[in-house]
């Protein structure tokens, strides 16, 4: 999906865009070619063991890409006023490497397959958006990588892909019905956003969001360059993993102060912070999956929308008061939960926020991975997913300062991109480890005040 000034060619309809694409059209006014460029992509990895029909794997694709329009779309500027186009169904992405000179499956091999993808120069932003890349080590085992622009797919989508894929593929060797039940066009969805008219629950989350930013600053990171006229657009990416025994103590932690995961670790990243910037007034953004109706849970589109969450944390707290509160903080605004470009239009505090140089916008999530991503596609054949350490690119974009992405699978990995115009390598590893001991502290001693350990001062 790409930005076109041209009046695309063979448009079957269009629509208005919904909240969480306007989102990226302000972000790319903000980081010129971030949101909309060609490196704003999204991809999921999968080893295949078991007989492959080929034939009918491409014919799936082909199902998938005519099933869900998203694929087939672009958004268009008309007049000033983007909208998003359709096009007619020509064609699908399926491609298909032989591997079988690599002496059999093995992770290295994997991962020299998958990286020649993602570093290759392809047309990314051109529909169909959907691309399938198939690396075959034999006739019964492989490695299927997916891979979409962002601003048609997100993480759930992938998800869906992957069960329409099977559900397509496995009637493809039967030549029976997939049985996949009807699904809402991204569009529809996008234009029944659009025309919902301001509820009074609208108006309560709208002024809870005034009430909770009002007066909001940045909190500077004191090893922060000073930013240049424009975004470069460039991003690398610091990778850590967080030991076993540290992994297995967020757990049994977490489940004695009755909180998830998410909520431990995004309690450790705000002591973090705290401890480096001085300040005890923190905002950091968390993604969500912006899925807000039923009908959504089987559509591929983007629906990412983002949570501010701020908090007050005193040098008199422990750290479980601090979990505590990071916690409200989060149940107070899911429960408020809007599209944040509403807020943003609402919050004259939170557009000087994002307008301040001095801002750091870096969103942290979580991401956790349920019964070991395994699919069966056919009576013969399973997809299970891979967890890479290597899950993101250097050079690739995304419209944000930086994004820090903890994974959760077999083991717990931390992928932090950020723009190394902003933080060197040395900065992003002086917040991994300040991270990493507020970790250590909070699962060792929930009781500990805040300020009885340090992790550096901000002169340092």
């Amino acid at each position: 999906m790409v930005d076109l000034s041209r009046e695309p060619v063979a448009v079957a309809h269009s629509a208005p865009l919904s909240f969480s694409q306007l989102l990226l059209t302000f972000f790319e006014s903000l980081h010129p070619g971030c949101a909309l460029g060609p490196l704003f992509t999204i991809s999921s990895t999968h080893r295949l063991q078991g007989r492959i029909d080929v034939e009918a794997l491409n014919g799936a694709v082909a199902d998938v890409t005519l099933r869900h329009e998203v694929i087939r779309t672009v958004i268009h500027r008309r007049e000033g006023m983007p909208s998003q186009c359709v096009l007619e169904p020509e064609g699908h992405r399926f491609s298909v490497t032989d591997l079988s000179g690599k002496g059999g499956y093995s992770e290295g091999a994997a991962e020299e397959f998958i990286r020649t993808i993602e570093l290759g120069e392809r047309p990314w932003t051109e529909p169909p958006l959907l691309w399938v890349f198939l690396g075959r080590f034999s006739p019964d085992d492989a490695v299927l990588v997916l891979f979409m622009h962002h601003s048609a797919s997100d993480a759930w989508s992938l998800e869906v892909v992957m069960q329409d894929l099977g559900a397509f593929y496995r009637a493809r060797l039967s030549g029976a019905d997939p049985m996949l039940p009807p699904v809402l066009q991204y569009g529809q969805y996008a234009a029944r956003q659009q025309a919902e008219p301001l509820t009074r629950a609208t108006k309560r989350a709208l002024d809870y969001w005034q009430r909770q930013l009002d007066g909001v600053r940045p909190a500077r990171i004191p090893f922060m360059r000073r930013r240049g006229p424009q975004d470069a657009g460039h991003r690398s990416v610091f990778r850590f993993e967080v030991p076993a025994a540290l992994a297995d103590a967020v757990t049994h932690v977490s489940e004695d102060l009755q909180v998830t995961p998410f909520v431990l670790l995004l309690s450790a990243y705000k002591v973090c912070l705290r401890k480096i910037t001085g300040v005890d007034d923190i905002v950091v953004p968390t993604l969500t999956f912006g899925r807000d109706v039923p009908e959504t849970e089987n559509m591929v589109g983007f629906f990412v929308n983002a949570l501010l969450l701020r908090t007050e944390l005193s040098e008199e707290m422990t750290h479980r008061q601090a979990v505590e509160q990071v916690q409200e903080t989060f149940l107070d605004a899911y429960s408020h939960d809007l599209p944040v470009l509403q807020v943003i239009d609402e919050s004259l505090d939170l557009g000087l926020l994002l307008a301040d140089e001095e801002f750091f916008l870096m969103p942290f999530q979580v991401v956790v991975i349920e019964g070991a991503g395994r699919y069966r596609l056919s009576d013969d054949c399973l997809a299970e997913r891979l967890q890479r350490s290597d899950s993101f690119v250097d050079g690739m974009a995304v419209p944000l300062d930086g994004l820090w992405t903890m994974e959760w699978g077999k083991s717990l990995t931390g992928s932090v991109i950020y723009d190394p115009s902003l933080l060197d390598e040395a900065g992003i590893d002086r917040l991994v480890s300040g991270f990493t001991d507020a970790l250590t502290q909070l699962s060792r001693d929930p009781g500990q005040a805040l300020d009885a350990w340090r992790t550096g001062s901000p002169a340092q």
